[in-house]
């Protein structure tokens, strides 16, 4: 379970939300993220917005271990109170990565090429194995 926390102070961490959480290699990534700006208030007009997660083991690489992309793995629902990502993504693929802890970010961009960093935190990919 990934958890989303408005960033009120910004200086050390740029995202709009710290993340922190857990994740299981061994499983189907089904979540359901409700994304805030650093207010806690509702993010609105993203509905068409291209959301992008990272996972990097390194914080100082810039590019990705493993990334995943809306619309194909997440979708972003605009409603009436709430923001909403909801994740789903095979086993197989986030099983690419080994248990560990990872840089963990969630970034948005407009059709017009606007990247807004929206979370940013670490979290712990766990192994765990499921027999079938």
């Amino acid at each position: 379970m990934i958890l989303l926390a408005p960033n009120r102070r910004r200086q050390t961490n740029p995202a709009q939300c710290t993340a922190y959480g857990t994740v299981s290699n061994g499983a189907d990534w089904v979540e359901t993220l409700t994304i805030v700006d650093q207010n806690g208030d509702q993010v609105t007009g993203v509905g068409s917005d291209t959301f992008t997660i990272q996972f990097r083991d390194d914080p100082d690489d810039t590019s990705a271990d493993l990334s995943f992309t809306s619309p194909g793995d997440m979708t972003v629902t605009v409603g009436g109170s709430q923001t909403t990502l909801a994740i789903s993504v095979d086993a197989a693929d986030i099983g690419a990565l080994a248990a560990g802890d990872y840089v963990f970010d969630i970034v948005s961009e407009t059709s017009g090429g606007v990247s807004t960093h929206r979370a940013h935190g670490l979290v712990k990919i766990l192994g765990s194995p499921i027999a079938v």
